[in-house]
């Protein structure tokens, strides 16, 4: 959450400069990078409220294709 309560995972897509500023600023990077070719990984770490010591959340899907994006969102 950022200091307005926002969740801020939940404006990857189409994050405002305004409102996102954070990820507004980190996706702009990261879709430079991916249009230059030069981006490998994107790894997002971070703290969770709910929950203790290391653990990893990873998604789910149905095949390859849709578990890895190639190129900007």
């Amino acid at each position: 959450m950022d200091q307005m309560g926002e969740n801020l995972n939940r404006y990857y897509v189409h994050p405002s400069p305004h409102k996102q500023p954070t990820i507004y600023a980190a996706k702009s990077l990261l879709d430079h990078y991916a249009g230059l070719g030069r981006l490998s990984l994107y790894l997002d770490l971070h703290a969770h409220a709910s929950k203790k010591g290391c653990f990893i959340y990873g998604n789910v899907m149905d095949s390859l294709a849709d578990q890895v994006h190639f190129g900007p969102i």
